[in-house]
């Protein structure tokens, strides 16, 4: 990026890092402002029909239900599946994508958060010459989008179908895009089959052997390009000023979560379950966020989750929740900041159970706003329930100093 370029994102991100910093009655009349947009939309739709109103909330239910059992199946039978090949079967998680090839002979593993390819390699195949094992195996990582690698995951297909039985009225499916999964890697966002070819041949080069003697497997490590990370920080910038724009948060608060939930991996999913590069919980923040964009809560499915856009939109919808809604009681912004950060991951009864034992946030900002900003946040990196949380925060904290002055 040009010294011109660096300095007009350093302005705008002031200009938006200022929108924390608005007066707390902005919050509270913008939430009273939805709560009652909300209570018009829910009379309306009740005097219109009653039991078209009953229906949906059970289809919610429903969907909400399939979605922990379906993904609790879906993992189990394809871990059993893949058992049959694999000694330690892999799967995809938070911060890895992991494929197989068509014969389950080469385990294929992007690891975003260390930032490396991991090729497994069965000691079936090596009668193969190991070098082209390698080449067709980067080749496939290297050429898949993000709709065929979602078309290729057999847990994300079974909850899909699984949610849209449930819940045909109700759930938000999307057409996910074909832009490339690792098309970071290349300036030109759609390679030519050369280019393509070169990447291959130059990650190949650097890649590292190592055989395990019990199994006979045999691991090849690749290094990504160091500037790997930021290059796809960058990718999804505008989609995160887009939307942290409209619901008033900060860019580089954005790009902090997306770094700490998923390291930048579009394809993310948890146990929770949770999807896409901000790890949206459909149940949870996934309700809350619909409500608040489509004016009605969604059942959002894997698919709809892991379009970059789609994600980023619901998860900056859900910040704005925790920043004017649920904490709107906290006065210092830099205060409710900490929170907001800390209840992304725990929920706020959470960050509030730290303070006084209970979950109501409004007892907790009576004892939260006696205190300085430093002082919430070194309170909630020693009180809070959870480790995890406590690791979060410090995390995302860090990278929202790097994300500003980027």
């Amino acid at each position: 990026m040009n010294p011109a370029d660096r300095e007009a994102r350093r302005h705008f991100l002031l200009r938006s890092a200022a929108l924390l910093i608005s007066p707390v009655a902005f919050a509270n009349d913008e939430y009273e402002a939805f709560r009652r947009q909300y209570q018009q939309q829910m009379e309306r739709f009740r005097s219109r029909d009653e039991s078209a109103y009953a229906q949906y909330q059970a289809e919610m239910e429903a969907a909400f239900a399939a979605y922990s059992e379906s993904y609790r199946a879906a993992t189990r039978g394809y871990r059993q599946a893949l058992s049959a090949h694999w000694r330690d079967p892999q799967i995809s998680d938070q911060r890895r994508w992991v494929e197989y090839s068509d014969d389950q002979a080469v385990q294929r593993i992007v690891d975003f958060e260390r930032n490396t390819i991991e090729l497994r390699i069965r000691p079936q195949v090596r009668q193969q010459p190991q070098q082209q094992l390698v080449i067709d195996a980067l080749q496939q990582l290297l050429s898949e989008n993000t709709a065929t690698a979602v078309a290729r995951d057999p847990v994300t297909q079974q909850v899909e179908q699984a949610v849209q039985r449930s819940a045909p009225s109700a759930v938000a499916q999307a057409k996910l895009p074909t832009t490339l999964v690792l098309g970071e890697l290349f300036d030109n966002r759609q390679p030519s089959q050369q280019q393509l070819q070169q990447k291959v041949v130059e990650l190949a080069a650097n890649a590292t052997s190592q055989q395990d003697v019990e199994s006979g497997v045999v691991t090849l490590t690749v290094p990504l390009p160091a500037d790997r990370p930021l290059r796809k920080a960058q990718h999804y910038l505008p989609i995160v000023e887009r939307h942290a724009t409209k619901w008033k948060v900060e860019p580089a608060l954005v790009l902090a979560v997306m770094h700490t939930e998923s390291a930048f991996n579009p394809l993310a999913r948890s146990a929770a379950p949770a999807y896409g590069l901000m790890q949206i919980v459909p149940t949870s923040a996934g309700k809350d966020a619909t409500q608040l964009v489509f004016g009605k809560a969604r059942v959002v499915a894997p698919s709809y989750l892991y379009d970059p856009e789609k994600n980023v939109q619901l998860g900056c919808a859900y910040l704005h929740i925790l920043l004017y809604r649920y904490l709107r009681q906290i006065d210092h912004p830099e205060a409710r900041l900490y929170c907001s950060i800390a209840a992304y991951n725990t929920g706020a009864g959470n960050v509030a159970r730290s303070y006084t034992g209970k979950t109501s946030i409004v007892q907790a900002a009576k004892r939260i706003n006696q205190q300085s900003p430093q002082q919430v946040y070194h309170h909630l990196v020693k009180q809070l329930p959870h480790q995890e949380t406590r690791d979060y925060l410090q995390r995302v904290s860090r990278r929202l100093a790097t994300y500003r002055a980027m």
